[in-house]
């Protein structure tokens, strides 16, 4: 229905005159026509177009500070079930039985105890010996370990020259301390040693009653190569001490010998002699 024009129900409206009260009911009726019609324009849209229907957006509440500063929760995670598998025969055959206590064994009488072994002492290496502290070279060949004699010093001295060069005097081989700790070769008697090859013949290059006369030629002739060593001897029923110089086969080599040792030392007093069985077993291992 269209509201254009004054027509009402396809037929035109007049003015023919009447009653003030028809004129009242029609300005009545008027009145509500076109309040309709305008009313029905201002909702719908022109004719020839469609209507646009804009959704209203309701604005988003800005967040509080309380709800800036607060840090979101973490969900938790539901905690996996973790499914028992049922035990096989194998498992619970190998499962251990409760221990047996068993019955305490009967204590041992002291007899039947055996002595438990002593620490073993380290000792030094086979055909070396170590010095004590406070002792000297006289002090070392003295020692039952080792040879047993105070008056064996220089087989020490010529088996260990580079280690005891600080020694030169009778003082220093019987009282002068050697570095504690210092490792001498010696040859004990347990010591494999070639055969003896050679003979009886020796120099006796000085005899004298102590052993402080003997000392320093006795460090030349061993600094010199020589088999220096000090034998004892009755001379009229007294001990003497016989500084020698040994073994040769022949007389004629210990005679050479004797001329270069006076040379050496400076002096002709020593002379050739053969020594015994006892003194060459004993003088002749190392």
């Amino acid at each position: 229905m269209h509201c254009k024009g004054n027509s009402m129900g396809g037929r035109r409206i007049g003015w023919t005159g009447g009653s003030a009260g028809s004129l009242a009911l029609l300005m009545a009726v008027m009145l509500v026509w076109v309040w309709g019609c305008s009313e029905r324009e201002d909702n719908q849209p022109p004719e020839g177009k469609n209507r646009v229907v804009v959704a209203i957006k309701k604005p988003i509440p800005k967040p509080s500070p309380e709800e800036k500063t607060a840090q979101p929760v973490p969900e938790k995670k539901p905690e996996p079930v973790v499914v028992k598998e049922k035990e096989t025969t194998a498992q619970v055959q190998s499962t251990p039985e409760a221990p047996v206590p068993l019955k305490p064994a009967p204590a041992k009488t002291p007899a039947e105890v055996k002595p438990s072994k002593k620490q073993e002492v380290p000792q030094p290496d086979k055909g070396f010996v170590q010095v004590r502290d406070g002792e000297s070279l006289s002090a070392v060949a003295a020692r039952k370990d080792v040879y047993g004699d105070f008056l064996q010093w220089p087989k020490l001295y010529r088996l260990n020259v580079e280690r005891l060069s600080m020694i030169r005097t009778w003082q220093e081989v019987k009282k002068k301390p050697l570095p504690a700790g210092l490792s001498l070769r010696f040859e004990g008697p347990e010591m494999e040693r070639p055969p003896f090859e050679g003979g009886s013949w020796v120099v006796t290059v000085r005899s004298w009653e102590t052993p402080g006369k003997l000392a320093a030629p006795a460090i030349r002739l061993i600094e010199s190569g020589y088999r220096v060593y000090i034998a004892r001897a009755l001379v009229n029923g007294k001990p003497w001490l016989r500084l020698r110089v040994g073994f040769y086969r022949t007389k004629s080599e210990a005679l050479a010998a004797k001329e270069k040792i006076g040379e050496l030392l400076g002096n002709n007093d020593a002379w050739i002699a053969r020594a015994g069985k006892t003194e060459i077993e004993e003088f002749s291992k190392d």
